[in-house]
């Protein structure tokens, strides 16, 4: 599940299909474990299948209503599949039913990506600027508060937030703004380099 996280972003074909692979293996030994179809969700969406990825993860949510993983499963496909509106609800049932989950990053972090996705900027600067103060070594979530300061209009701030960034994760960070990610429709890619570019960050 954490296939992005611990690689570079330039890394990533290496790893989805290792990760897939396994994920298929899980719920060929227990088609009927929640977890499974957790992490083959969340590897289609990564793999921009994002369909594919909802279905597996109401699959999970149907075969286990009370686990925290397949509610953030739900919440995530959706957030990045286009319908972030959907992605709330869930994510917060997650964050509810395991409010110390070692997967707490990634949940804020989507969460913070559904509301700048529906343009709610100032409810993502919340969340994002949580989720970094929390857990200030998940790399992804320093481009979603980046990127909604820019689009607030908060320059300095925002270049303050890239600089902390940078000093982290080097051109990893840049490299993850610019190149388009598979999980990313280009609707939404393009909707974060325009925050990007508001915050001065990239050309």
């Amino acid at each position: 599940m954490d296939v992005t996280v611990f690689v570079s972003p330039a890394r990533r074909s290496e790893f989805i299909p290792r990760a897939t692979e396994h994920a298929w293996r899980s719920i060929e030994v227990d088609p009927t474990h929640a977890t499974g179809h957790c992490a083959l969700s969340y590897v289609l969406m990564l793999s921009g299948r994002h369909e594919e990825a909802m279905a597996e993860a109401d699959i999970a949510v149907s075969l286990d209503p009370n686990y925290a993983w397949a509610y953030a499963s739900q919440g995530s496909a959706r957030t990045f599949g286009g319908w972030p509106r959907e992605g709330i609800e869930p994510l917060n049932t997650a964050i509810r039913l395991s409010p110390f989950d070692p997967q707490m990053a990634r949940w804020l972090h989507h969460l913070a990506r559904a509301h700048y996705f529906l343009r709610d900027y100032g409810a993502a600067v919340v969340i994002a600027r949580q989720a970094c103060h929390s857990f200030p070594n998940y790399r992804p979530t320093y481009r979603a508060l980046i990127a909604s300061l820019g689009q607030l209009g908060q320059v300095p701030e925002a270049q303050n937030v890239m600089s902390d960034a940078v000093a982290r994760y080097r051109e990893d960070i840049r490299f993850a703004m610019v190149n388009r990610m598979p999980e990313l429709r280009e609707a939404d890619h393009v909707h974060m380099m325009e925050g990007y570019r508001k915050a001065g960050v990239i050309p």
